[in-house]
């Protein structure tokens, strides 16, 4: 029987929130079917990816690369490495990418035991009728007695997926100069404020006393916000993170960011000002099972209007964060 493993949210477009890759050059309108063999399974940061070997037309054999998600997002969603047997055949569909010939972004693999793995909700199933899905883990662990201070991990892909999608939105309609392309990022380099918090993998908050430690899973990332003592803005040297002052204002920690030095607001190669200031709000809600994140990004140079996005996190025990690299 064939079923379906449903991956809940659109992980294939999540990555990029923590690693300099934009999907912006994958073609969304058409979706490409094929089938061949699984030369190859790369289960490991920064993105998943597969190897599919396609006899074309013509006969000869090209090998395609297809891009998923991070790692801890696809084992998240109850995957594993063992469901997806190398040298055996498969179908695929996804959309291919218009500048990197022999790449595609994957929506749907074909299991050969019949089993459909939708990478993307929005797709769909293609070959199968029933689902059983595979499960985003997000049972509520009780720690509300540590406050912020603890690791939080996102509560739902899907509203994270919106968030992107508002931000990009907002992004095309506010933008004052559009990027002649795409920059040339390297992958493996951790991004600047604000995209370093654009991402659907954990964070940790570490009180320090006088100031919060926020660490990102992102390449180990780790910001410091002062809670006391701030000084004059114009002393502090440009950074890639800036300069977070914050307070609280009853559960929920306000942010202030200025002197970034990071030169793009996201990975599309949208720039920004080094007066930009990017104001966020960690609000602990639902008596303290979620914590409401909220980033404001306002830069009247770059862009006709602030940009916000928001998103839940919750709390599904886990103790420490596993920092996301390049391998």
């Amino acid at each position: 029987m064939k079923t379906e493993i449903a991956v809940l949210g659109s992980l294939v477009l999540c990555a990029q929130g923590w690693a300099h890759h934009s999907f912006a050059d994958y073609d969304r309108s058409v979706a490409r079917e094929m089938e061949g063999e699984l030369v190859e399974v790369r289960w490991r940061n920064p993105h998943v990816t597969f190897t599919v070997r396609v006899v074309e037309p013509n006969g000869e054999s090209r090998d395609w690369v297809l891009e998923t998600a991070a790692l801890y997002l696809l084992e998240r969603a109850g995957l594993t490495e063992a469901m997806f047997p190398a040298n055996e055949d498969v179908r695929v569909a996804g959309w291919a990418s218009t500048m990197r010939p022999g790449r595609m972004q994957i929506t749907n693999m074909l299991l050969p035991a019949g089993e459909e793995v939708v990478f993307n909700a929005g797709s769909g199933t293609r070959w199968t009728g029933e689902t059983v899905a595979a499960g985003w883990a997000a049972e509520i662990v009780d720690r509300r007695d540590r406050g912020l201070f603890r690791v939080w991990s996102l509560a739902n892909m899907g509203t994270y997926g919106r968030a992107n999608r508002t931000m990009g939105e907002q992004l095309a309609a506010a933008t004052r100069v559009e990027p002649p392309a795409a920059p040339d990022l390297d992958p493996c380099l951790p991004m600047g404020m604000p995209a370093a918090m654009i991402s659907p993998l954990p964070v940790e908050f570490v009180d320090r006393g006088d100031s919060i430690e926020l660490r990102l899973t992102g390449f180990g990332n780790v910001r410091n916000i002062v809670l006391s003592g701030e000084v004059d803005g114009d002393a502090v040297p440009l950074s890639d993170l800036g300069y977070s002052t914050g307070q609280w204002v009853g559960q929920t920690l306000q942010v202030r960011t200025t002197r970034v030095g990071w030169p793009y607001v996201d990975d599309t190669g949208r720039t920004q000002t080094e007066n930009v200031e990017i104001t966020e709000e960690f609000a602990l809600i639902d008596d303290g099972d979620r914590l409401r994140y909220t980033q404001t990004v306002t830069d009247s140079e770059s862009f006709t209007a602030p940009l916000t996005v928001s998103w839940d996190w919750i709390d599904i025990g886990e103790a420490s964060l596993n920092p996301v690299t390049c391998e």
